[in-house]
């Protein structure tokens, strides 16, 4: 349905942040500009507190780079952090608008949980007997960076001490603990939780590469996330109107996702009232593999948004499509980064592909649809290879793909020699 709505008031508080409102327009979107508003900010706070994952180690002692993306004792220990203290902290009363900035492998924790919907409400309803938000979805303290919310961390360590008076919060000080108590939890929680509905170890190594998908510098470009946000409402009514059908997102739209994520009860009531049912996120689906489901429901997706859409908004997108698997340089952390991931620096790379590793990917998959939507973005570097010296039309040629590569050759600076 489209409709011309009212702007709000010009600037709002969302999780502490004066956010100011965009200038509304004539959009089929199934979300006013308020939630797409709420979106924005949390789309780029997700972004900045993964940054604040993979690079823990630098601050965390004894934390071995990648360590919460595997079942190490790292790990193990974050999970019985969340457990036997977070959670428990989180059902009690909390003043409503009050800010916890949870320890930054909880928070982890906590984040994986969220992202199986339908396993995080049915581990809190047998745990609590409702569903449980955050106090704020990606705020965290205790790795040793200065707090980008001084009072929220200190509540947080009160609020921790009282619950669990033998459990240190910051996570050096718990990892030392736990390993010189041969790997024994302390005593004293006063509560438990159970998340075995959720694969958490499965979706921590598959989530630990997501950060490298949406590193690249217009990531931290404000116009860039709020039209990602947009993006994602218009899949939101792809859900509405096809419910039957397994959508698989870009992935500027499913950072979006996963920050709508990251408030349980939000994301479940405006999916019930848009969509009529809250939609479930798998994560397991990731074989790319010709004829794969991921392959097929990729394709399915492209036609529906084509058929609902037409030509207002291309379902491709240069620079929101997938960049291929995270590189040796991103499991090392050898890229640039800010010192410190507070409000408003960006998450850069310095080592990048650009969105031309795009048209790259998609030659080599045999995607001659996302092949001609590429070809048609200003600037994109048709001869552009990948770290192995292969170009696209190389890819092409040699997988076989004749209908891309009859598309390359109509590039006007196409090189054929490269």
């Amino acid at each position: 349905m489209a409709c011309i709505v009212n702007a709000p008031s010009s600037v709002d508080i969302i999780y502490g942040r004066r956010v100011s409102h965009a200038e509304p327009k004539l959009e089929e979107l199934p979300f006013l500009p308020p939630v797409i508003d709420r979106l924005a900010v949390a789309a780029a706070d997700l972004r900045r507190f993964l940054a604040r994952v993979h690079f823990a180690h630098e601050t965390v002692p004894d934390l071995m780079a990648g360590a919460l993306y595997h079942p190490t004792d790292v790990f193990e220990l974050a999970k019985a952090r969340y457990e036997r203290v977070w959670m428990p902290l989180l059902a009690t009363e909390i003043p409503s608008g009050a800010r916890l900035a949870a320890p930054v492998d909880v928070q982890w924790v906590h984040h994986l949980h969220r992202l199986d919907p339908d396993a995080y409400r049915a581990d809190c309803e047998r745990g609590f007997g409702r569903l449980i938000d955050p106090a704020d979805p990606f705020l965290v303290g205790g790795d040793g960076v200065p707090a980008e919310d001084p009072v929220a961390e200190a509540s947080a360590r009160v609020a921790w001490s009282a619950i669990a008076p033998g459990w240190p919060f910051d996570l050096g000080d718990a990892l030392r603990d736990y390993r010189q108590r041969g790997r024994l939890f302390p005593d004293g929680c006063k509560g438990s939780f159970d998340s075995s509905s959720c694969d958490m170890v499965g979706s921590a190594a598959r989530q630990g590469g997501f950060l490298y998908q949406v590193l690249p510098a217009h990531y931290s470009d404000a116009t860039f996330i709020r039209h990602a946000c947009e993006r994602y409402a218009m899949l939101v009514a792809l859900w509405r109107d096809y419910p039957g059908e397994f959508l698989v997102p870009t992935y500027d739209m499913d950072l979006v996702w996963h920050a709508h994520l990251s408030t349980p009860g939000a994301y479940a009531a405006e999916m019930l009232e848009v969509v009529g049912r809250v939609v479930d996120h798998d994560d397991s689906v990731n074989d790319r593999a010709p004829g794969a489901m991921l392959d097929v429901r990729g394709a399915r997706t492209r036609e529906l948004w084509r058929r609902k859409y037409e030509n207002r908004e291309s379902y491709v997108k240069n620079g929101a499509m997938w960049r291929g698997d995270p590189p040796d340089w991103y499991w090392t952390c050898k890229f640039s980064h800010p010192v410190v991931f507070n409000t408003p620096g960006p998450v850069v790379e310095s080592l990048v592909e650009t969105g031309d590793s795009s048209l790259v990917s998609a030659a080599q998959r045999g995607h001659a649809e996302i092949v001609r939507e590429l070809l048609k973005t200003a600037n994109i570097d048709v001869n552009k290879a990948d770290n192995d010296g292969k170009t696209p039309l190389a890819f092409a040629a040699c997988r076989g793909h004749a209908e891309i590569v009859r598309e390359l050759l109509k590039a006007a600076n196409i090189d054929v020699n490269k």
